[in-house]
């Protein structure tokens, strides 16, 4: 089914297996499992004149032969694109995601995941029409409304809707100075809580100091009614740099004065001919179901598609090349740092990251250090999520993944993972541990077959388990 085309690329796949696990349920008391399944699936990559964008998605059935848990079917979506209606005048962004998610930060996490009674299905989307173009000879105009939802299928836990009305308008007054004015208006509603609305408008300057350094401040007003039931407005400072020395080097900093607090964004990234490093720390809210249709097809494909960013700029080329990469590897490019979990309001939340990759002729080494601190903004009523009984959300991860190519058709990789969560209350801390082996190997052209050691345990005063499984599985491409 795949068609090799310079706009288009479409590729279908099937996986089916067995897994064997020692506590299907991932509790306590251990009741063994066994576990058929078949996965198909399909991802798309398009680059053309007006589609740009990709999609993945895949179905996983499963049938549980001792009945520890419900037959199921798992949707997993990836997809984001852009469409030109009009030319170079009117356009549509578009994104969807739907994934599991951990219900609670302190229940069972990690293991098969093959009956995890916290794991809950969730979809996410954004669609955002806009115009842009040229006003009066003087300025660029974009003028865009967005539309963002999130469904999280428990009744404990909030959907969300956003609407969003922006306008943005920028120019340059001479030489290296430009300027840019942005209008915006919304609302967020929350199933769980009320509905919140926010109006702001921002003036932004930037100086380019040389051709590689820009400098920026802004300064505004923002009215809204996210920290109280009436509205009250605040004021809008910040400063900003972005330094990109060479293209295989960028640092980027933002720093802000807003409603809620102090609000600051770092990146750094820098590639050489075999590695790649990531730095990332954030402090911001999230009050919109924006961020979480935001995506991503796991932090090793992430890692990846980044490092083979500056070598292949061909969107379609560097998909593939990221995915002979995995295959050849048998490495699962879907693995996250660390998983989120439901809230069900506005919250606040400082994230941090280091992550770094090791490009071999035959292996590949990536490492990654996560930390994250939630907690909920503002509410005024209990709403049923760990904010609840808690203050505060702390996750800590450490990551470590290495695949080997032991024969051009032979490969063997290992991952081992460290997550601790940790809440106000002394029951609301758990540790997960896991290790996974896994031997793949080529079968035919398009086919390739795999077995899968894991072993994992948690760590809780609520909800402890360990778990041993092994599962063999086999993959083909159409």
């Amino acid at each position: 089914m795949g068609q090799d085309a310079q706009s288009l690329w479409v590729e279908g796949r099937v996986s089916a297996g067995l897994t064997l696990s020692s506590n299907g349920p991932q509790t306590p008391d251990a009741r063994s499992e066994q576990v058929i399944e078949v996965s198909p699936g399909v991802r798309v990559v398009a680059n053309g004149a007006r589609v740009k964008g990709s999609l993945d998605y895949s179905l996983r059935a499963m049938h549980h032969i001792q009945g520890t848990s419900d037959d199921r079917l798992r949707h997993a979506l990836n997809g984001q694109g852009s469409l030109e209606v009009w030319d170079g005048r009117a356009y549509v962004d578009a994104s969807a995601v739907a994934s599991e998610e951990a219900v609670s930060a302190f229940g069972p996490s990690g293991g098969s995941g093959i009956s995890n009674n916290n794991r809950s299905a969730t979809f996410s989307y954004r669609f955002s029409p806009y115009l842009k173009g040229r006003l009066a000879g003087a300025a660029d105009y974009e003028l865009r409304y967005a539309l963002a939802g999130s469904d999280t299928r428990q009744a404990t836990r909030s959907d969300r809707l956003s609407q969003d009305l922006s306008l943005l308008l920028q120019g340059v007054f001479n030489g290296p100075l430009g300027w840019s004015v942005q209008a915006q208006s919304g609302t967020t509603d929350y199933s769980q809580d009320r509905e919140t609305r926010a109006d702001s408008v921002r003036l932004n300057l930037n100086y380019t100091v040389t051709p590689q350094l820009m400098l920026t401040a802004s300064a505004g007003v923002e009215r809204n009614d996210v920290l109280s039931v009436q509205r009250e407005s605040y004021r809008i400072a910040g400063v900003g740099a972005d330094w990109r020395p060479s293209p295989r080097s960028r640092l980027s900093l933002d720093l802000q004065k807003r409603y809620f607090g102090h609000a600051h964004s770092l990146q750094m990234e820098h590639r050489t001919g075999l590695t790649l490093w990531r730095l990332r720390d954030a402090r911001d809210v999230s009050n919109s179901p924006t961020q979480a249709a935001t995506a991503s097809l796991g932090t090793l494909n992430d890692l990846l598609d980044a490092y083979y960013r500056t070598l292949e700029t061909d969107p379609i080329k560097r998909a593939k090349l990221v995915q002979a990469n995995l295959l050849a590897l048998g490495l699962p490019g879907d693995t996250e740092v660390f998983q989120s979990f439901l809230a069900s309001s506005a919250t606040l939340a400082r994230t941090q990251s280091l992550s770094a990759i090791l490009q071999g002729r035959r292996t590949v080494v990536t490492a990654t250090l996560s930390r994250s601190r939630t907690s909920r903004l503002q509410s005024l009523i209990s709403l049923g999520d760990d904010f609840d009984s808690s203050d505060f959300v702390l996750q800590q991860a450490l990551g470590l993944s290495v695949g080997h190519r032991l024969t051009p058709l032979t490969s063997v990789s290992a991952d081992w993972s460290l997550q601790r969560n940790e809440g106000s209350l002394a029951s609301q801390k758990t540790t997960n541990t896991s290790l996974t082996l896994r031997l793949n190997t080529q079968l035919a052209p398009r086919t390739s077959g795999s077995v899968q050691l894991r072993r994992t345990v948690q760590d809780s005063p609520t909800s402890p388990y360990g778990e041993t499984s092994i599962a063999g599985m086999v993959h083909h491409r159409f």
